[in-house]
């Protein structure tokens, strides 16, 4: 069974405190970073799935430390995608006011600078089948159809044999 599905009752805050402490976070920093405060953390003790799910926490460390660690970056990328759109509306009410603040920082010549450079990505299309290149050329249409080269012959040995002429009768 996977972390996600060992986890899945637990949500928010409790859920990534949980992923952090199988992640070997200290559990000070841990609360530290999610801004929880002890009181919180005893009411969490104090439920059944929580504390279930807690006294296992060293089986889970040493089975799932590295699902935990990619779970917790995929929270940040989403956090981060949420931020660059934060940031590009931000960007747009500044041109439509005129008031450039934002739009000044690093941070936002980074976010559009990546952004553009994604728009120009060049989508690769996936090549056709071969009925399809049929269909193509049955419209008159032209298709580019691959050479196909034997393989090379690969001799293991070469064999020795003398050949003898003969004469034409």
């Amino acid at each position: 069974m996977a972390l996600k599905d060992e986890i899945k009752l637990l949500i928010g805050k409790q859920r990534k405190f949980f992923l952090m402490r199988v992640a070997e976070v200290d559990k000070s920093v841990a609360m530290h970073m999610l801004d929880i405060k002890e009181g919180t953390y005893n009411k969490w003790v104090m439920e059944v799935v929580f504390s279930a799910l807690y006294h296992r926490l060293h089986e889970f460390t040493m089975n799932y430390k590295q699902e935990a660690i990619q779970m917790l970056r995929r929270d940040n990328q989403l956090a981060a995608v949420m931020l660059e759109e934060h940031i590009i509306r931000k960007m747009k009410e500044e041109v439509d006011s005129g008031e450039y603040n934002l739009i000044r920082t690093n941070i936002a010549r980074d976010v559009y600078t990546r952004l553009i450079g994604d728009l120009d990505i060049a989508t690769v299309k996936p090549a056709d089948t071969w009925e399809q290149k049929i269909q193509i050329l049955m419209q008159g249409g032209s298709v580019s159809i691959p050479q196909i080269s034997p393989p090379p012959v690969q001799i293991d040995r070469v064999i020795d044999i003398p050949v003898e002429e003969t004469a034409e009768p």
